[in-house]
């Protein structure tokens, strides 16, 4: 398409496709996920880090047994890598990672409803549930609030993307935000500097991200 420059957003992305864009020589940056064992610039949120940082949230608010909604396990960033975090925040609390409270779901709402159903009939419900997107959390809760279970005095929700519906649903959802803009930003600036022949600073960008805390989490024992 005699396109000067690409941004390229993806969560998984196979050898093949490095090897092109390296061979075809037009400036690319890499939107989506962690990229930094290649040479590809790229832009993507800690999500390690973040999800590390938002199940030690809920640890500190008396919370242990915490399960996890996660992504697709072959998806990279929010089936594995927002669950390397979790699993991180639990060992250093020295608390057990216990595989039944880990349940993989699809991105949707109503993938939410489905993996909550399934941890809802396994056996007594955990005191809190990270979710690997603001979706599943959105379609959990909404099956919990169904089934008469309070929200959050008897389970407590963590998020991840903080889109739109976090603040409508009731009770509105605490989650980890960032700026999709930002992220947007970055890697359109950076491009623009490649297709001008400039040195970049540096290769791999992490944008900011916060823990954004609203009604969906309470002290455990606490109503």
């Amino acid at each position: 398409m005699q396109a000067s420059g690409i941004i390229i957003s993806v969560s998984e992305i196979r050898d093949a496709l490095f090897a092109l864009i390296e061979a075809a020589g037009i400036p690319c940056i890499l939107v989506g996920r962690d990229f930094r064992d290649q040479s590809i610039p790229s832009v993507h949120v800690d999500n390690i880090t973040a999800a590390f940082e938002a199940v030690t949230y809920l640890i500190q608010q008396g919370h242990q047994d915490i399960a996890m909604l996660q992504g697709p396990a072959g998806d990279i960033s929010v089936g594995n890598q927002r669950f390397l975090g979790y699993e991180q925040a639990l060992k250093t609390a020295h608390l057990p990672v216990r595989a039944e409270r880990v349940l993989e779901s699809g991105f949707s709402v109503e993938d939410g409803i489905n993996s909550m159903r399934k941890l809802y009939h396994s056996g007594p419900l955990p005191s809190a549930v990270f979710c690997a997107t603001d979706r599943i959390a959105i379609g959990a809760m909404n099956f919990l609030a169904e089934n008469g279970v309070k929200i959050p005095e008897q389970v407590s929700f963590l998020g991840f993307d903080d889109i739109d519906m976090a603040t409508i649903i009731r009770p509105k959802l605490s989650t980890v935000r960032y700026s999709a803009s930002e992220l947007g930003m970055v890697a359109a600036r950076n491009l623009i500097k490649l297709i001008r022949g400039e040195e970049l600073a540096a290769v791999h960008w992490s944008i900011s991200h916060q823990l954004e805390i609203r009604d969906s989490i309470t002290k455990h024992g606490v109503s």
